[in-house]
């Protein structure tokens, strides 16, 4: 699981984004609380009408009963694996897969039968 970044986080300009200064997996969204900065763009008025159509208001984040109170944090957009290994185990040719199971990339059912033995990260 992802875990959320407790810093503001820095917001890119055009002229950081038009030179790739940034990458995709830099890109943090907020989850709702009193110490966020949402977006200023349409992402952020789509909180805003989120929040609007559930009712909630954004000042019950700073309240002092524990059932409201949100500080909120930033989540990463996507995780990439770090490390990650893989082995590709294939089914010897007389595998017992149905007819018609194959990969759907080159109709082998020998593979069918096969698949990742092994997955580390």
């Amino acid at each position: 699981p992802s875990e959320a970044v407790r810093v503001v986080p820095h917001v890119v300009t055009e002229a950081e984004a038009g030179a790739g200064a940034y990458h995709i997996r830099h890109l943090v969204l907020p989850m709702p609380g009193k110490q966020v900065r949402y977006p200023e763009n349409d992402i952020g008025a789509l909180y805003q009408d989120l929040f609007a159509a559930d009712g909630v208001a954004q000042h019950l984040f700073a309240e002092k009963i524990v059932q409201v109170a949100l500080p909120g944090a930033y989540r990463k957009l996507l995780n990439f694996p770090i490390d990650l290994q893989y082995s590709w185990h294939t089914a010897p040719a007389t595998s017992t897969a149905p007819a018609g199971a194959g990969d759907g990339v080159t109709g082998n059912s020998a593979r069918a039968a096969g698949g990742i033995d092994s997955c580390t990260y």
